[in-house]
């Protein structure tokens, strides 16, 4: 059973269900593997209205989570993501690390092994074949800080603009603009 205490920071143990605040309701997540102040953690798409209770959640499932990316611990610590307690039973192997999705280079889709005991190494990475299907994984590889996978997770819920791959903001031309940029003083003789 993973270990939780109140008052002092205590790093979350494997299976700690924690709450993540989104344009005033919460979203759960749950630690799958950690390494110092990086999780690999799952999120799961229901929003509360309030922090959750762990009956209140019932069941999580691996399938169920909506986005699983590599985050920073940074807002468990600072109270802003609440805990709630840890996940009963909580069974290892049924939340094993799996490929993730790196879209960050322009064109490239890599899938990415993360080691099972820390979610910092990558073990090893493949390119995804062109036009191979990526739509359905709902991953990030690469780490996001606490405040960035709160942004994920709203643009995955539809309440912000979604987050372009790295490919689109790299591509796009920059909006044009008209004349020189530079600041024209008011003739004071022309009205």
């Amino acid at each position: 059973m993973p270990e939780h205490k109140q008052g002092r920071y205590r790093q979350p143990a494997e299976g700690t269900v924690f709450a993540v605040p989104i344009r005033g309701k919460w979203v759960v997540g749950l630690v799958a593997r950690r390494r110092g102040h990086i999780l690999l953690a799952h999120f799961f798409p229901r929003l509360w209205a309030r922090v959750p209770t762990l009956p209140d959640i019932g069941r999580l499932h691996p399938k169920d989570a909506f986005f699983i990316s590599v985050v920073g611990a940074l807002h468990l610590k600072d109270g802003r993501w609440k805990v709630i307690g840890g996940y009963e039973p909580w069974l290892r192997e049924e939340w094993r690390v799996k490929e993730l999705l790196r879209d960050s280079l322009p064109r490239v889709k890599t899938l990415v092994e993360l080691d099972d005991d820390n979610p910092s190494i990558e073990k090893s990475e493949r390119l995804v074949p062109r036009g191979g299907d990526t739509s359905r994984m709902v991953t990030q590889a690469d780490l996001l800080g606490a405040g960035a996978c709160e942004y994920y997770l709203e643009s995955r819920l539809g309440l912000a603009p979604p987050v372009l791959p790295m490919e689109t903001l790299l591509t796009d031309p920059a909006p044009s603009r008209r004349g020189s940029g530079r600041a024209r003083r008011k003739d004071p003789d022309r009205g």
